[in-house]
């Protein structure tokens, strides 16, 4: 059977529909439509960390990027190549001890390096009011009777920056799909 988890974060990554602007990236620095311009699709890396037992399907999760402007919205899918995997330990949480994990480190493909820098342009050029990003993950493994997973989800915007949490722990429900 396949499961499949599929997580809409906008902007920042928050569970849920509701879209937040990217100002609400970044540790202390504004970013947002204007900043959207510097990011380095080439050095862009999405990190994401499952615990044991679950397995990202990397083939099917994507970074999602959404320009909205007075004339419509504009979505541009974004797939990922896995650059390295990685096991370590994550926090569970304030009520939650450490938890084995395993890391997915992710970048552009190439062809969705060029989708990024068109939306930079359609952005840069002052059509989009509002920019906002979210992450598409899909389940290649989960445990016999798992309804959900706990994700951790790190980004980074520039070789010259650190990742940066977007998800700490969240705990996301998991929707069963025929195979």
């Amino acid at each position: 059977m396949t499961r499949i988890l599929a997580v809409l974060f906008a902007a920042a990554f928050l569970a849920g529909c509701a879209s937040s602007p990217l100002s609400s990236f970044g540790r202390g620095a504004a970013f947002n439509e204007s900043t959207l311009g510097y990011v380095d699709a080439r050095a862009l890396r999405v990190n994401i960390s499952l615990p044991e037992g679950y397995v990202l399907d990397v083939p099917t999760t994507r970074l999602v990027a959404v320009a909205r402007s007075k004339t419509g919205t504009r979505e541009t899918q974004l797939a990922l190549n896995p650059v390295t995997t990685s096991t370590g330990k994550r926090g569970g949480g304030m009520l939650s001890k450490e938890m084995a994990v395993t890391t997915v480190e992710m970048d552009l493909t190439d062809e969705s390096m060029g989708a990024l820098r068109e939306l930079q342009s359609f952005v840069g050029a002052g059509t989009a009011k509002e920019v906002g990003l979210r992450v598409k993950l899909r389940l290649r493994q989960a445990p016999p009777g798992a309804t959900s997973v706990k994700v951790w989800v790190d980004m980074r915007m520039s070789a010259m920056e650190e990742f940066f949490p977007l998800i700490d722990g969240a705990t996301i429900p998991i929707a069963e799909t025929k195979p």
